[in-house]
């Protein structure tokens, strides 16, 4: 063989070679590239729901709980469990609403646990960017609800609604504030003793007026737990168990009998 020839297949050789070593570093770059990504996408499907919905509200300075329109015992107490969750990652929590809390015991609930609801009546009343929807799973009941994209949903009723980061809708649950005890529990969180302050327990504390608020908000979706009841629901019931104050629960179940509805009964009797 002529050594111009040789010269040339030589150079030919070196160039396949150089080709191939460049295909192979390309796909050995973009496998890489897919296991980190494989690995991100198993990471966060790995975390327990509470663990994700943690870690969307560590991600915002302040985010809006937003109850569905006439919030009952159950939707408020699963508010003050998710804006407690945000209080442990310092985001600030607003619960909001729209419509009334018409019926006394709901009335009683937040006004013997102190609770703080805001009232909305358009999208722009709304305190915060970010919306975590508790005890519904599709915004509605104010002026501009089609337009809000929530970040998040915790709901136990069926429907179409999704978040853009989470959601964990649970059907099968007779109550919203058990999915949040359920994550509270899993996060490590020890109800409070009624006799105890939050600073005799050991860890992350759920208050005793959140624990009371929990478990009664638990008992009035389900009847006493005699009424759609899942196991979950008694576990959750029980984990809160220890929290509870019986006085605080009694006052929220049998309420006082109002001013205004004694007179409606005097009335009643009077013309009798």
């Amino acid at each position: 063989m002529y050594p111009q020839q040789l010269s040339r297949l030589t150079e030919m050789a070196r160039g396949v070679v150089g080709a191939d070593l460049r295909v192979v570093l390309a796909l050995g770059v973009g496998l890489l590239l897919l296991l980190v990504f494989l690995a991100a996408v198993f990471r966060q499907y790995r975390q327990s729901p509470a663990a994700q919905l943690q870690s969307v509200l560590a991600d915002y300075d302040e985010v809006s709980v937003l109850l569905h329109p006439d919030p009952d015992a159950d939707a408020m107490a699963a508010g003050v469990g998710v804006a407690q969750i945000a209080d442990w990652v310092d985001t600030d929590a607003t619960i909001q609403y729209s419509g009334q809390v018409r019926r006394q015991e709901n009335r009683a609930f937040r006004t013997v646990l102190d609770v703080a609801l805001e009232h909305i009546e358009h999208v722009t009343d709304i305190s915060a960017e970010a919306v975590v929807l508790v005890d519904h799973n599709e915004p509605r009941g104010f002026g501009g609800a089609d337009g809000v994209l929530p970040a998040a949903i915790v709901d136990h009723h069926p429907g179409d609604g999704s978040a853009e980061r989470f959601t964990d809708v649970r059907t099968d649950y007779g109550a919203s504030a058990s999915i949040v005890a359920e994550y509270c529990d899993a996060l490590g969180a020890t109800p409070v003793p009624p006799d105890k302050h939050d600073s005799e327990v050991t860890g992350r504390a759920l208050p005793t007026w959140i624990a009371t608020g929990m478990l009664y908000g638990i008992l009035s979706d389900t009847g006493d737990l005699t009424r759609g009841a899942s196991d979950e629901d008694f576990d959750a019931a029980g984990y809160l168990s220890s929290g509870v104050d019986e006085d605080l629960l009694g006052r929220i179940a049998d309420p006082d009998v109002s001013t205004e509805t004694l007179e409606v009964k005097a009335r009643a009797i009077a013309g009798r």
